[in-house]
């Protein structure tokens, strides 16, 4: 959802009810945000910061722009990585999909030269993103709105998660048929 929100199918799509912001700061830092429905944070584990809480687990706030809703789990401590769980459960021994993502992306270092990057045939969607906000961010410059600021209802019947289909048939219908019939989406109403 352009320009920052996501929608990671990290739940069934039954289930899935929450959605991810990663807002800019400045050229190196963002704001992680996340916005969920009280019975998603209840009953999945597995998509929830340490603790299972936003506001467990977290640094003592600090007066500098940047001091504010910080992880324990961070580089300066290797992102709390438990070798023995590495070794034998995970493989990064870090807990949290979160924390792991976070892991990843630090990583790489505050300023990745994408041009040396060499993408699999799997990355298609990771390019085409990219390609829509430099379109985005071209438009935007030459004084043009993007379509969805004008037209929010264009975002109502999206929705991340996942499911099991039949082997067989057209994906695309399957997947608009799940979707339509899905408690507490726009549509479902109608289904039922």
């Amino acid at each position: 959802l352009y320009p920052v929100w996501i929608m990671p199918p990290v739940s069934s799509i039954a289930e899935n009810v929450m959605v991810r912001a990663f807002v800019p700061l400045d050229d190196e830092h963002c704001m992680f945000v996340e916005i969920a429905h009280k019975d998603y944070l209840a009953n999945t584990q597995s998509n929830q910061l340490p603790g299972g809480s936003l506001n467990d687990n977290l640094l003592p706030n600090t007066n500098d722009w940047l001091g504010r809703w910080r992880l324990v789990e961070n580089q300066a401590n290797d992102y709390l990585i438990e070798r023995d769980v590495q070794n034998q459960l995970s493989f990064t021994g870090i807990e949290g999909i979160h924390v792991q993502d976070q892991a990843v992306t630090e990583s790489m270092g505050p300023i990745v030269d994408r041009s040396r990057e060499h993408l699999a045939p799997s990355d298609i969607a990771i390019g085409r993103f990219r390609r829509g906000l430099l379109r985005t961010v071209r438009a935007f410059v030459e004084g043009k709105r993007p379509p969805a600021a004008d037209t929010p209802d264009s975002y109502a019947h999206v929705r991340g998660g996942h499911y099991v289909s039949p082997d067989t048939g057209d994906w695309l219908a399957m997947h608009t048929e799940k979707v339509a019939n899905t408690p507490g989406l726009l549509g479902a109403e109608a289904a039922e």
